[in-house]
């Protein structure tokens, strides 16, 4: 074989799913080039520095994801010299197979969910009916704010489970949460303007603010949720806060009623929009779920909430509410966007609210997910204790730990061989912190299959101590 080809391209991301980690796309972007035969056998990379510049991501994430290939026998890293291709199958043909794969997400993969006990039989049944009936006049786009028989399901469903007072005329329905957040942003006029983000925060979300050139100032999360203090300190004059305030992502913390309070009179003050996303408020056990901010106060507030997460990830049905005053503003840009629901699917939504099938489904959701985090800290507590201190929450879908005598990257790649997927948590941070921690989604995952992939874990871990296995691994990383 020739010298290698000293191609040092550039990688481009399509689109993808929202909710995906940067250093998750970059891996299956990277290994698609590869299969395809754009990267060849040889070939080498760009630096980890520049690619970051390019594809506007942190470093640590390009890092991750030539770990995660190095690992995986994709690519190898030469000292002094730069990171190249090793694989040699030869391309491969774009099957349909490739281009939508349908393997199953490997714990702990954050974007999996709780699948196996969606009522699929009940959904078939609804989507059967309605099909059945279905007239023409509802396969064209629709309402730009959504099908109103589904608003009115909302509006009533916000109001008894949310104790959001609003009328469906104040209802958009949109694909997904960062959807309605771009939506919000051009509709307000606020492209351009500072925002305050939770740090360490949704990716998806300052994606979504990003795309309108908003700026970003990230604003720490403590145990009492977003301290709105520190935000008054870095962005003064922000015109948006983007908050989680019933179960923070990653951290699971939910903000406190001062905290809520504090946040409202910034706005109201400042003349600034607080977009509230009330994520995975249905996955709370120890207490009831705390109110929303927009139960409080919807003057200046942008709800916005998910079936995606609840129900399944290719529904593409979420909504917000916002002032009536407000409505026909929205409307108009959406219906500029072009971003309408499916009218079939938000048809077969209604039935299933109405029906009483979307509470019974959220019910068993609040006990699978306390089944589910409860084997997981068992076996971390188990399996590793001395290397890991996962935290305590009574909600969310995920949980993080911080590490013990362990670095972040290594242990990602090492994982990723034995067929775990772990994120870091410096992945959903915009500052560094220097902290070693990682973050395990276990929604979609049964107990048993919890309890063995810890067990992997752990023997990859201790079955490498001896052989120095931070350190070995490490040096991975340190290309570019």
């Amino acid at each position: 074989m020739g010298a290698p080809t000293k191609s040092r391209r550039l990688i481009d991301l399509p689109g993808s799913d929202p909710g995906m980690s940067a250093h998750e796309r970059l891996y299956r972007r990277i290994r698609s080039l590869v299969l395809n035969g754009a990267l060849p056998n040889g070939s080498s990379l760009a630096s980890s520095r520049t690619l970051a510049k390019h594809l506007g991501m942190s470093r640590n994430s390009v890092l991750t994801a030539f770990d995660r290939l190095i690992a995986d026998g994709w690519l190898t890293a030469r000292k002094s010299s730069g990171v190249y291709v090793t694989y040699a199958g030869g391309a491969k043909p774009r099957k349909h197979a490739e281009l939508f794969p349908s393997e199953e997400p490997k714990p702990f993969c954050l974007e999996a969910r709780a699948l196996d006990v969606f009522p699929a039989r009940v959904w078939s049944t609804l989507q059967s009916r309605r099909w059945k009936a279905i007239s023409s006049a509802n396969l064209h786009m629709g309402d730009a704010q959504g099908w109103t028989p589904l608003r009115e399901a909302i509006a009533a469903h916000a109001a008894l489970t949310r104790g959001i007072d609003c009328t469906p005329d104040e209802v958009m329905v949109t694909t997904t949460v960062p959807a309605g957040i771009d939506l919000a942003v051009r509709a307000l006029g606020l492209t351009g303007a500072e925002a305050w983000v939770e740090e360490p925060g949704y990716l998806a979300a300052k994606r979504a603010l990003q795309n309108n050139a908003v700026r970003l100032a990230p604003v720490r999360v403590d145990s009492t949720g977003l301290d709105v203090g520190h935000g008054k300190r870095v962005a003064p004059d922000a015109k948006i806060a983007a908050v989680m305030p019933a179960c923070h992502f990653p951290t699971n913390v939910a903000m406190s009623a001062a905290r809520r309070t504090e946040l409202l009179e910034w706005a109201r003050f400042n003349k600034a929009w607080i977009f509230e996303d009330d994520y995975d408020w249905q996955s709370i056990t120890a207490t009831t779920s705390p109110k929303p901010i927009a139960s409080k106060c919807r003057a200046n507030v942008i709800y916005l909430n998910s079936f995606n997460p609840m129900l399944f990830p290719a529904l593409r049905i979420a909504y917000m509410i916002c002032p009536a005053a407000l409505v026909d503003r929205f409307a108009a840009v959406r219906f500029g966007l072009d971003q309408h629901s499916n009218v079939p699917n938000q048809m077969v939504m209604t039935d299933f609210i109405e029906g009483g099938h979307l509470d019974q489904h959220l019910r068993r959701l609040r006990e699978v997910y306390a089944e589910r985090r409860a084997t997981l800290l068992r076996a971390l507590e188990s399996e590793l204790p001395e290397r890991m201190s996962a935290q305590r929450q009574p909600a969310g879908t995920q949980v993080v730990a911080t590490l013990r005598n362990l670095l972040e990257r290594p242990l990602l790649a090492r994982c990723s061989a034995s067929g775990v997927r772990l994120a870091g948590l410096r992945e959903f941070r915009l500052v560094e912190t220097g902290c070693e921690e990682i973050v395990f989604g276990f929604a979609g995952f049964s107990p048993t299959v919890i309890a063995a992939a810890v067990r992997k874990m752990s023997a990859a871990i201790e079955g490498d101590a001896d052989a120095g296995f931070g350190d070995t691994i490490g040096m991975a990383g340190n290309f570019g």
